[in-house]
């Protein structure tokens, strides 16, 4: 990873992130659908395999999903200089949104309009990550194993809140058996 340059400038790339950073509403894992549309399918920049691995990797990592995310794939990209400016821009519109927020609160006192806003904003962001699912799903899910690697994942998450690194961990170990050559 990061050892060759893809074809897109520095500050391109700086402001890529800043845009991703500016919409990631709702939490990091808003940030995996808009990472998807900008890296892999619009710009090319990595194939979707290679993508669902940093997302994977991002994941396991201590911290939040977006900031290891960005920084992983900032790497990936553009190397070390890639991975500072991705996790920079990244952070950068959280850093002035909260400035504003807390300027707004001061001054205001009051929620109400930024409440109303998260309620129109709260059932966007999920169908963003139901359709990334979809998406990845399709490149991920290639075989029956895979299906019920997914599917148990799912159940284990929803039904008993195991957390998602012990998922990731387990779903790993099970597709090193699963898959082991014979």
């Amino acid at each position: 990873m990061g050892s060759e340059e893809k074809k897109i400038g520095m500050v391109e790339f700086f402001l890529l992130f800043i845009k991703i950073g500016i919409f990631t509403i709702g939490g990091g894992y808003v940030m995996i659908p808009l990472l998807q549309k900008e890296l892999v399918e619009k710009r090319k920049l990595m194939d979707v395999e290679e993508f669902l691995n940093i997302i994977a990797l991002a994941q396991c990592g201590p911290g939040g999903v977006a900031i290891n995310a960005s920084t992983v794939v900032g790497y990936n990209i553009k190397g070390y200089v890639g991975a500072l400016l991705a996790t920079v821009g990244t952070v950068i519109p959280s850093f002035f949104a909260i400035l504003l927020l807390a300027f707004y609160l001061l001054k205001h006192g009051n929620t109400e309009n930024i409440e109303r806003f998260l309620s129109g904003a709260r059932p966007a962001v999920v169908g963003l990550l139901l359709a990334s699912a979809y998406s990845l799903g399709r490149e991920a899910i290639k075989d029956a194993k895979g299906l019920f690697l997914a599917l148990a994942s799912i159940l284990v998450l929803v039904l008993f809140n195991v957390h998602p690194i012990l998922v990731i961990t387990a779903g790993g170990i099970l597709g090193l058996l699963l898959y082991f050559p014979r």
